[in-house]
């Protein structure tokens, strides 16, 4: 945490594992901002692996 403006405000610095996420207003932000990259890096990272028969021809034929 860091006060701003003469002790008037307060800044919280957001940090998952060691990355610097940014800062926030309220404690409550920041620990949605740190919430949403921890769940970023446990989901997926592309499109869908099936490719649904359109690589391999077999796709639906209209």
């Amino acid at each position: 945490m860091r006060r701003v403006n003469g002790g008037a405000d307060a800044r919280y610095k957001a940090y998952l594992r060691g990355d610097h996420i940014g800062w926030a207003t309220t404690l409550r932000t920041a620990c949605e901002r740190i919430h949403a990259a921890y769940l970023l890096q446990h989901g997926p990272g592309g499109g869908a692996i099936a490719d649904w028969g359109e690589l391999t021809g077999h796709g639906r034929r209209d």
